[in-house]
């Protein structure tokens, strides 16, 4: 005797114009299928919620206006949304479809992945992040499940104002998000802002660099208390061929008070790019750090991100810091009084005080990722 799975209703079905083909993901909010769009014969991703939800009279309402607003974030590595609605009771999202699974389905199928391979789909979550709370948005449910990604490897965030939509319902309070990401503030009940997101943008690099996460748990208020209560537990404990510096980056993610947090994604992603870049330098010790005082310099706090600050200034064309804004002379710029870079065909090179121009006075890109930087104030 065999056992039999369940066969699913949907399957064959229609829901609006979407003819339901085969599940492709299912969690605790929702079911995915791989569908196609009649009307334009294209395949499309539909997540399916729970049918019981439409006994809340309250819910399609607020379902509508969450799905309102993030059909409204346009962005390349947002996922976008191509439609909603219910059919025969069955409340729906149509997405565009993705044939590379989640970063969930990837962490299941390998295990922890290279650091290395972490810096393009980091990146791009941090931007897409960066861009949603500049639009006043925070996701709330930020996880491996929530990131997708294409043939190609690109990742494209989804699920945005989901789980406040579905938070009462799942959870029983107004604690909205999933208990193995969720910030302390969050776990707590507390207001949150975009550095809620930054924490579980780092506990998900930890998931992705070891392959478990920082707490685990019988129940979903111990795994809370957790995140409350206890520091995220050192990398070098699961992996050992992760430098200090990478550690670092998780670490500050991570801190308990957001105020010791990068202040957003994108800051995260520049120090973990940086920091890469610090665990490759041939023959240094990325524990002996060197230490400057930069007058009236950027203040990233101490983290090892400031070079790749300065790449991005050369691409954004000038930030302001407290020194004043970036001025230009001849192709050159300042930072504060006395630290000046400048772009050749060598790449950047830097200088504090000295000339450019010679090789002694100053240093190049590579020697300055290699002297793993502090900020000192």
């Amino acid at each position: 005797m065999t056992d039999e799975q369940p066969k699913d209703e949907l399957i064959g079905k229609n829901l609006g114009q979407f003819e339901i083909l085969q599940e492709i993901g299912r969690g605790g909010m929702a079911t995915v299928y791989k569908s196609r769009q009649q009307s334009m014969n294209r395949i499309v991703a539909v997540k399916v919620l729970p049918q019981h939800l439409l006994h809340d009279p309250g819910f399609y309402e607020r379902f509508e206006r969450e799905v309102e607003v993030i059909s409204t974030l346009e962005h390349p590595h947002i996922l976008p949304i191509y439609d909603y609605g219910q059919s025969d009771g069955v409340p729906y999202i149509a997405m565009r479809f993705l044939g590379g699974g989640s970063l969930e389905d990837q962490i299941r199928r390998q295990g922890p992945v290279m650091v290395d391979d972490l810096e393009r789909p980091l990146r791009q979550i941090a931007q897409a992040l960066d861009y949603a709370h500049k639009q006043g948005i925070i996701h709330r449910d930020l996880k491996p499940g929530n990131i997708m990604l294409d043939e190609g490897g690109n990742a494209y965030l989804s699920d945005f104002g989901i789980a406040r939509v579905m938070g009462s319902e799942m959870t029983g309070s107004m604690i909205i998000g999933t208990p193995s990401y969720m910030s302390p503030e969050q776990a707590n009940g507390l207001p949150i802002d975009a550095r809620a997101d930054v924490y579980a943008l780092g506990v998900v690099l930890f998931e992705l660099i070891t392959g478990r996460l920082p707490f685990q748990a019988e129940t979903p208020m111990a795994v809370l208390l957790k995140h409350i209560n206890e520091d995220v537990p050192p990398i070098a404990d699961f992996r050992e061929d992760v430098s200090v510096v990478v550690e670092e980056v998780v670490r500050k993610a991570t801190a308990k008070d957001p105020d010791d947090r990068f202040s957003s994604a994108g800051d995260m992603a520049l120090a973990f790019s940086a920091a890469l870049r610090d665990e490759t330098a041939a023959g240094q010790s990325t524990n002996n750090y060197v230490h400057y005082w930069i007058n009236g310099g950027v203040k990233a706090g101490s983290f090892m991100s400031i070079g790749a600050h300065f790449e991005e200034l050369f691409l954004s064309g000038g930030a302001t810091n407290g020194g004043g804004d970036l001025e230009r002379t001849d192709g050159y710029r300042w930072l504060g009084p006395y630290l000046q870079f400048a772009k050749d065909n060598a790449g950047l090179r830097f200088s504090f005080g000295g000339d450019l121009t010679d090789d002694e006075d100053s240093f190049s890109m590579s020697d300055f990722y290699k002297m793993s930087f502090f900020m000192s104030f």
